[in-house]
């Protein structure tokens, strides 16, 4: 039981936290799914978000929040992915890489495999999208890309010679752009707001499950390839 507390250790600290996240997020998303399945009118906090909505409407906001929208999109947060494992890779940064394209990659397929299961239907007279709408792929898509780039922020394997208090103020910001996403789909009518909670914690979860993964394919790598 001590060595699941050790620091450094590839089945330490990390592996244990990593795996207290996946379960306490998955539960977030269970919670959530909860609320509407089996309903035949909307949920009290879907209906409000609905409404807010309605409310807050205007030109100049819908601009920007078109603008927030765009960057969970698939194209958006697969360039910055893309990008950013090219300059990992010339760094020789195998782990973080590691994390980066499996959490990415097999996240999608995660995300649009649930929606085709759960075949919810998208509000009506909203942003005209494709696709069902629990959960939202544009939610999971910025939680997970600016998560994990918060995450290699915060270890180092990113901008590692930056201040760390500067580090975790640029991880901050990053979350509350992904934040800002999933609002942006809420105020869009693209999604109900149940559809944007279950993205986030979906992606959260995920993101926790590809640390604890590639802790576990890595866990012989040398230190300087583990970085």
């Amino acid at each position: 039981m001590r060595a699941r507390f050790r620091r450094g250790a590839w089945d330490g600290l990390g592996l244990t936290a990593s795996l207290a996240a996946v379960g306490l997020a998955f539960w977030g998303f269970a919670e959530v799914t909860e609320l509407w399945v089996g309903r035949d009118s909307l949920s009290a906090l879907d209906a409000a978000g609905e409404r807010l909505a309605l409310r807050a409407a205007s030109p100049a906001l819908s601009a920007v929040m078109h603008a927030l929208t765009w960057l969970g999109s698939g194209w958006a947060a697969g360039a910055i992915v893309a990008g950013v494992a090219f300059w990992m890779q010339r760094r020789r940064a195998w782990r973080p890489l590691a994390v980066l394209l499996v959490g990415f990659g097999a996240g999608q397929a995660l995300v649009y495999g649930l929606k085709a299961l759960f075949a919810r239907a998208r509000p009506a007279g909203g942003l005209s999208a494709l696709g069902a709408g629990f959960p939202s792929g544009h939610s999971f898509t910025a939680t997970l890309t600016f998560g994990l780039l918060a995450w290699l922020l915060l270890r180092g394997g990113l901008l590692g010679r930056l201040r760390p208090a500067y580090r975790a103020l640029l991880a901050a910001l990053l979350l509350l752009l992904a934040a800002l996403v999933g609002l942006s789909r809420i105020y869009l009518r693209a999604h109900y707001a149940t559809d944007v909670l279950g993205g986030a914690a979906l992606a959260l979860g995920w993101l926790a499950a590809a640390v604890a993964l590639t802790r576990w394919l890595l866990r012989d790598a040398p230190p300087s390839n583990a970085a």
